[in-house]
């Protein structure tokens, strides 16, 4: 093969290779972007039905169990999924279910200290405290001792709407700052 020959086959390897580039980021934006087209290469992306789902349980669609389920089937290791369980259960007033538990735990399991979904886990977990299993309680205290010790007070327990959930944040949350100042007080010292 001659040299000019195998330049141009280089080419048009890198043309096509160029144009398959372009089009998929061309589908995924505009599938990201409106979220309810039926975007051919990217629509059935699970980001994409993430953001479906989201938007579903944002408008209060009715669709948004069967949306959610479909995140979790593209993409079981999305902790995001597995807590909009528990919020649907719970959005109209309704009774958090063991299913719901199961899926917080399975949301700690994928994430356990978040840090994208920590400051909703815990206001989720701790407003509704009374019915948490003690295995939930205790990743949660982690999580919120692990949070207020890297970064203070970010987490506001103000909002919480539960009085037991809110004290307890409030201890956990009081406790970390205080090992905080104590680590930040013993940094460089020798031991």
């Amino acid at each position: 093969m001659k040299a000019t020959s195998a330049y141009r086959l280089k080419a048009a390897l890198a043309w096509l290779l160029a144009g398959a580039g372009a089009t998929g980021s061309a589908a995924m934006a505009t599938a990201m972007s409106f979220p309810n087209l039926d975007v051919p290469l990217a629509s059935n992306l699970a980001m994409v039905q993430e953001m479906r789902a989201d938007a579903a349980v944002q408008r209060n669609a009715p669709s948004s169990e069967a949306l959610n389920r479909a995140v979790i089937a593209a993409a079981p290791m999305t902790p995001a999924a597995w807590l909009r369980i528990a919020y649907l259960q719970t959005r109209d007033g309704g009774a958090l279910k063991p299913s719901g538990l199961e899926a917080l735990e399975k949301s700690y399991a994928i994430a356990p200290f978040g840090p994208d979904i920590s400051l909703w886990r815990l206001t989720f977990i701790y407003d509704h405290w009374p019915l948490m299993t003690p295995s939930l309680r205790a990743q949660a205290a982690a999580e919120l001792e692990t949070l207020s010790r890297s970064r203070g007070q970010t987490f506001d327990v103000r909002t919480i709407s539960n009085a037991s959930g809110r004290f307890s944040a409030q201890m956990t949350e009081a406790a970390a700052i205080n090992l905080q100042g104590i680590d930040r007080a013993t940094d460089g010292v020798a031991r």
